[in-house]
C-alpha cells in the first residue's frame, strides 16, 4: 500500500512538472511574439532638408541635388530641388518598422517626367529618412534628409502673410501669393508669361491652405483657370510649410498628376 502511495505522489508530482513546463514554455513563446510584435512603426511626419544623387535625362550622367527639402504628412511626401525645379510627390505604401516602400511621381519644371518610380528607405521619427528610387532618369538614384529644426506646430497667424518668389523657376519674381487669415489663397495678379506651365493661369477662389495638427505642414489646394495652356486648368492639391523660426520663409508644392508647381518664397512687407 505504502508502494502505491509513492507511485501516485510521483506521478502526480511528474504529472505536475510537466504541465507546468509547457504551460512556461507557451507563456515565453508568447511573451516573445508579443515583444516582437509591439514595435512600433517609425512615423515620418514633418520637414526635412538634404541632398539627392540621381541621374540626367540621358539615364547616363550624374546629377547632384544639394538642396533637396521634403515635407511628409500621412503617407504622401513632397521633395523638391529649386535649383534644378524637380518635384517629387509620392505616396508611402508601406511602413513595418523603420523600413518603407512607396510610389513617386517625378516632375521637371513643372510636367510629369515618366510613368511612376517606386522607392524604398528607412525612416527615423524626427530624425532622417533616406531612400533608393528606382526608375529613369531623375527618378534614378539615391536620398537623404535630416529632420528640419523648424518643426513647431502649424497654425495661420504664422504663414497669413503676402509671399513673393519666383515658380518652376520662372526668370522673373513674379510669383507673389497671399494667404489670409482664414487660410484663403489668392494671387495679385495671374502668372506671367515667363512662368513654366502655369503661364496665364488664374488661382480661383476657391483655392486655400489648411494646417495639420502636429506638424509644420499646411494642406494646400489650388484651383487654377484661364491657362495659357487649357490642360493646365483644374485643381491641385500638395504642401506648404515655413522655413525658418522667424516665418518669414515658405515652401510650397503642389501637383495634379500631369502638371505641379512649386516654390520657394520670401515674407513680403
Amino acid at each position: 500500500m505504502k508502494h502505491m502511495v509513492n507511485g501516485y505522489k510521483n506521478n502526480s508530482l511528474f504529472l505536475f512538472s510537466a504541465v507546468f513546463a509547457a504551460f512556461l514554455s507557451i507563456f515565453i513563446i508568447q511573451g516573445c511574439s508579443s515583444s516582437s510584435s509591439s514595435v512600433a512603426d517609425e512615423n515620418p511626419d514633418g520637414y526635412f532638408t538634404g541632398s539627392a544623387s540621381v541621374k540626367e535625362a540621358d539615364d547616363l550622367t550624374d546629377l547632384a541635388i544639394a538642396d533637396l527639402q521634403g515635407m511628409v504628412s500621412g503617407n504622401r511626401f513632397m521633395f523638391m530641388s529649386v535649383d534644378n525645379v524637380l518635384l517629387y510627390d509620392g505616396t508611402i505604401t508601406n511602413v513595418t518598422g523603420s523600413d518603407f516602400t512607396g510610389t513617386v511621381n517625378v516632375y521637371k519644371d513643372g510636367v510629369l517626367l515618366a510613368g511612376t518610380t517606386t522607392v524604398a528607405g528607412t525612416i527615423t521619427s524626427e530624425s532622417s529618412i533616406t531612400g533608393t528610387l528606382t526608375g529613369a532618369g531623375a527618378g534614378s538614384g539615391t536620398f537623404s534628409l535630416t529632420y528640419g529644426l523648424n518643426n513647431a506646430d502649424s497654425e495661420l497667424t504664422r504663414v497669413a502673410k503676402e509671399w513673393r518668389g519666383p515658380i518652376n523657376g520662372a526668370s522673373t519674381e513674379g510669383f507673389n501669393t497671399i494667404i489670409s487669415g482664414a487660410g484663403a489663397l489668392s494671387r495679385e495678379n495671374t502668372f506671367n508669361s515667363t512662368t513654366p506651365v502655369l503661364a496665364g493661369c488664374v488661382m480661383d477662389v476657391a483655392s486655400s491652405i489648411s494646417p495639420i495638427s502636429g506638424v509644420n505642414i499646411y494642406s494646400v489646394n489650388v484651383v487654377f483657370n484661364s491657362c495659357t495652356d487649357s490642360n493646365v486648368n483644374g485643381t491641385y492639391t500638395g504642401f506648404t510649410t515655413t522655413l525658418t523660426a522667424a516665418d518669414i520663409g515658405l515652401l510650397m508644392s503642389y501637383s495634379n498628376g500631369s502638371y505641379s508647381g512649386s516654390a520657394s518664397m520670401v515674407f513680403e512687407p
